[in-house]
């Protein structure tokens, strides 16, 4: 009959130890997830809208009085000698970069490109060469960046790549 009693208390110590081992693992699982799901509050797509929105302000000024240097944008007009002159210190001074990306109070890297109305993308000229060809950039960034914007005829445009403009139209990459 000692026996029997001693088989029960085994296993009821068993149970005990196995419900005390669930318990734990519940509170630590539910800890992991309240810690982590206050670091993931915002998803990316609305800190990329946010970051958006201070962008558009830092390089948009309702007044001359609100402009910085990095100002591209006065009373909804483009100030495009400012926005040329920002492409040609990238062009001429690519180390530049990280300097423009703090006075953009900007982490990430970036690329500055205008579209027409048909979603072809505007070239800024900031040169001439030699024998008289244009030389243009296709939006303001760091060229070695890759930011890859399409392609015209058989040459992909790569935002901040300095291009000539050949006698026909056509482009060749510098």
């Amino acid at each position: 009959m000692g026996r029997k009693k001693m088989k029960y208390k085994r296993s009821q110590i068993l149970s005990f130890d196995l419900l005390l081992a669930v318990a734990i693992f519940v509170v630590v699982l539910s800890l992991f997830f309240v810690f982590f799901s206050s670091k993931m509050d915002e998803m990316p797509e609305a800190q990329l809208k946010k970051d958006v929105v201070v962008f558009k302000n830092l390089i948009s000024a309702n007044s001359p009085d609100e402009e910085t240097p990095v100002t591209l944008i006065v009373q909804n007009k483009l100030d495009y000698n400012k926005l040329v002159n920002l492409a040609k210190q990238l062009y001429e001074n690519p180390e530049s970069y990280e300097e423009i990306k703090a006075q953009l109070n900007v982490g990430s890297d970036f690329c500055i490109f205008f579209e027409d109305n048909d979603g072809g993308i505007q070239p800024l000229i900031v040169d001439q060469t030699d024998d008289g060809n244009t030389i243009v950039v296709y939006g303001v960034s760091n060229p070695e960046l890759n930011f890859n914007l399409g392609k015209i005829g058989d040459v992909t445009i790569i935002c901040g790549q300095p291009y000539v403009v050949n006698a026909d139209g056509s482009l060749t990459e510098i």
